[in-house]
């Protein structure tokens, strides 16, 4: 997933990126998403560490934001 959010970025948007922010605004800018990522990644990882089931995804959502979303979030995913 990371290499996915951060590789299709790149790998589309790094023209206009340079051309508003400059070199160092890009590889700000790419770093703080890859942390952000990072970040919830680990989030995740942690959550399905302390509590492993199947169709995490859907329960995470489900039982720590809204039963609603959760729905959304599983017809989404399928």
């Amino acid at each position: 997933m990371i290499s996915g959010t951060i590789g299709l970025g790149l790998l589309t948007d790094s023209g206009k990126v340079l051309s508003i922010a400059g070199p160092w605004g890009g590889i700000l800018a790419f770093s703080t998403v890859g942390i952000c990522v990072a970040c919830i990644m680990q989030g995740v990882s942690e959550m399905i560490n302390y509590w492993p089931i199947s169709n995490a995804l859907v329960e995470f959502v489900s039982s720590f934001v809204d039963k609603d979303l959760g729905a959304i979030v599983g017809f989404a995913y399928w």
